[in-house]
């Protein structure tokens, strides 16, 4: 197991083509390619080349099924979506939202998405359901839902997704999740109270007041989960004044250091995060409070933590070359404590992340193959092992969820450092951080109330 770690290259490599042995690409599939099937005979060898990580050379020599847990059959091109939906379905609150009938309090037919929304719910029944049905399959076919997703794709005008192409697995999990928020979504009043006196509660209110104004009209439990705020400040470098805004976000993306240098070292994952958050130079910037063009500071931190987060490593340069290097990191502990915006208000908050999925891009610009590994944290009384979901089969992982030279999205889960991380945190989130009391009215209108009050007190 050691050996096959190290095989994943430690630099950067030019992305290379995974061919068939008679020279076809492989695109998706056994046997596909961008949109057409591959006339290859199925007992036919096939070669595939440097592209291949070890967790998939690993995974094509186990063919035996080593969990209850059911793939996903590939249709049409739709390993992209199968590991996109794979991924979410491990995140607790997310599947017990689908698998119930909350979800549909808000849902109406004549809402965008009502038919994804839908399908969605129907595939994760299908896929919690006992591991065999009636006739013996474990697999399940997701006819319904890749139909639906494909058309809501082209309904917002999402041209590059269409049913039997491929597609970015990144871009279809951000789709997925935004699309089904937007579909549940009702309008809440949060109504932000309280006068606070101290410079970073005052700033922490006004977070909280960006967050509401933001939300008040789309709001849905999928916010509690995935969503989480940044603040952005403004520093002139003439006069020092300040000023701050606050942007909500679904994912956050880092850049790899370096990645335009090939063979340049691979830095770890916390590298790529500061980068992310790197101090910003801007010229030119006209000055709020001097009313003068110079050069402004520009620095940004995270004012409200998600419970889980999807973080996007962009291995695709502007020149359209994938970048292959294995990113280090630590799956129970992803740090982001350095980037927290109050540290005497957000202390109580979780800044600490745990690895819970990864999405894996086997292959380069012109084409490849998704898969997704897990942590079986549903397998009660036992430690969680890792899983490798390559659309209809279901495999263990021989290294866990160590990094590969594909890994391309992550879901983190937050927990408290040092603390138990065996159970998911609540979807039922509140609004404001552990400093601030936050109370709910339970409404049986679709108009719901949130109260949030902000005050000094520790």
């Amino acid at each position: 197991m050691t050996e096959a770690v190290e095989e994943a290259t430690h630099s950067y490599t030019r992305a290379e083509k995974i061919i068939l042995r008679d020279g076809d690409p492989l695109s998706c599939g056994p046997y596909r390619t961008l949109g057409a099937a591959v006339k290859v005979k199925p007992d036919s060898p096939r070669y595939i080349g440097r592209m291949t990580t070890p967790v998939h050379q690993m995974h094509q020599n186990q063919s035996q099924s080593t969990t209850h847990r059911r793939g996903l059959g590939n249709i049409a091109n739709n390993c992209y979506l199968n590991s996109a939906f794979q991924a979410l379905r491990h995140v607790r609150p997310f599947a017990d939202l689908f698998r119930s009938t909350d979800w549909s309090t808000y849902s109406r037919s004549d809402k965008r998405g009502h038919s994804l929304a839908h399908n969605t719910s129907a595939l994760m029944t299908a896929v919690w359901s006992p591991d065999v049905d009636p006739l013996g399959r474990r697999t399940v076919l997701p006819s319904q839902f890749v139909r639906s997703f494909v058309e809501y794709a082209q309904a917002c005008g999402i041209d590059e997704i269409r049913f039997g192409a491929q597609a970015d697995a990144s871009e279809a999990l951000q789709l997925l999740v935004d699309g089904l928020h937007t579909h549940i979504s009702r309008e809440v009043h949060m109504r932000v109270t309280g006068s606070p006196t101290e410079p970073a509660r005052i700033e922490y209110k006004q977070s909280v007041e960006s967050w509401a104004t933001f939300f008040h009209k789309e709001y849905s439990k999928i916010l509690d989960i995935f969503y989480g705020q940044t603040q952005a400040r403004l520093t002139c470098n003439k006069c020092g004044h300040t000023s701050t805004s606050y942007t909500p976000w679904g994912s956050h993306k880092v850049e790899i250091p370096g990645a335009t240098t090939p063979g340049a070292p691979a830095p770890p994952l916390k590298d790529c995060i500061a980068a992310s958050f790197a101090k910003e130079l801007l010229d030119g910037y006209r000055c709020d409070g001097c009313k003068e063009a110079g050069t402004t500071e520009k620095t940004l931190c995270i004012s409200k933590f998600p419970p889980y987060m999807i973080l996007i490593i962009k291995r695709f340069t502007a020149s359209m070359q994938k970048v292959r290097a294995r990113i280090p990191y630590d799956e129970a502990d992803v740090d982001f404590s350095d980037y927290i915006t109050w540290p005497t208000i957000q202390k109580t908050t979780a800044a600490h992340y745990r690895v819970v999925s990864t999405i894996e891009h086997l292959g380069g610009t012109r084409g490849g193959h998704y898969v997704m590994r897990t942590r079986d944290d549903y397998t009660e009384g036992v430690d969680p092992e890792w899983l490798i979901y390559d659309d209809g089969n279901v495999t263990k992982s021989p290294i866990g969820g160590a990094a590969t030279p594909d890994t391309y999205v992550m879901i983190l889960e937050r927990h408290e450092k040092g603390a138990s991380i065996t159970q998911p945190p609540s979807s039922e989130t509140a609004t404001a951080t552990a400093t601030a009391t936050a109370t709910a009215a339970v409404e049986s209108k679709e108009t719901a109330t949130k109260e949030t009050s902000v005050t000094n007190a520790k």
